[in-house]
């Protein structure tokens, strides 16, 4: 009983991510996000910012919790549901 429940959490929990690969882009940033199994990776273009760098984490509650260059500070990349944008060290992100 406990094998049933604990692979029924595992097959759920891919259904529960939204799909966030691609190119998002917010006025002066662009994120190429890849997936590899559970795991992103967030390349971050910012040419005349602090944001740029390479990050990588796992989507848990409804964001990716990175690590990488600014992750003491801006410590996830959260996926707004209603607006199906993303906000990331205060910068929202669309899909072009």
């Amino acid at each position: 009983m406990i094998i049933l429940a604990i692979l029924a959490i595992r097959l759920a929990g891919p259904r529960d991510t939204p799909e966030l690969t691609g190119q998002w882009k917010s006025w002066r940033s662009v994120l190429q996000i890849s997936r590899e199994g559970d795991r992103f990776r967030i390349a971050v273009e910012n040419p005349n910012g602090l944001l740029g760098g390479t990050y990588q984490g796992e989507f848990q509650d409804g964001a990716i919790h990175v690590r990488g260059p600014l992750a003491p500070l801006c410590g996830e990349i959260r996926y707004v549901n209603d607006t199906r944008k993303l906000e990331f060290c205060g910068e929202e992100f669309v899909r072009p």
